[in-house]
């Protein structure tokens, strides 16, 4: 059971690196895009903008490519936790420090960097770190077909889930800022 849990935590976490990778160098414009987001947080010094955003990527790509084999899978899986780690702390100074930007995660998001953001990436972080151990402690013998399909499937839906919670989050939080207290 084990094994297909890290399957899926392993699709999972790779998808949304790959995206998050994706959507910040599919192009020039977007790499562009990505470098005055980056600026606009003015929490930066100017002159480390290009650097930090050229780190980012590099650790999410780093993470990806080290999840693609069996042998390194362990240090992948421990390396996106501490990255996911590091992107909650970031975003949560930078909401600390009152900036207020939108998300770049995976390209372009309305919603602003705040609470949404930090909990899915303390819960992916913990989920890559559980991963990361499971497959350090017990290598995983490649289990049956039908259950690698499940995990594939169940991995690739989180992923999706975990890349559009920005969308899922507005479709809750109008709701919320109508509701009036109840009387007394």
């Amino acid at each position: 059971m084990t094994g297909y849990l890290v399957l899926c935590a392993r699709v999972m976490i790779g998808a949304v690196l790959l995206i998050s990778v994706a959507g910040k160098t599919h192009g020039r414009l977007a790499f562009g895009e990505f470098l005055n987001w980056l600026r606009d947080l003015t929490v930066i010094p100017q002159r480390l903008t290009t650097a930090v955003a050229v780190t980012m990527v590099a650790a999410e790509a780093a993470a990806v490519a080290l999840l693609a084999f069996p042998m390194t899978l362990a240090l992948g899986l421990a390396w996106a936790a501490a990255t996911f780690a590091i992107f909650a702390a970031s975003i949560a100074w930078i909401a600390h420090l009152g900036v207020s930007v939108p998300c770049r995660c995976f390209g372009t998001s309305a919603r602003l960097l705040g609470l949404s953001q930090i909990v899915r990436d303390i819960a992916l972080a913990l989920v890559a770190a559980w991963a990361a151990v499971s497959a350090y402690l017990e290598p995983q013998p490649v289990p049956p077909a039908p259950g690698v399909a499940a995990a594939l499937l169940l991995g690739a839906a989180a992923a999706v889930l975990v890349i559009r919670l920005d969308d899922v989050v507005e479709l809750f939080v109008p709701l919320t800022r109508h509701i009036s207290p109840l009387p007394k």
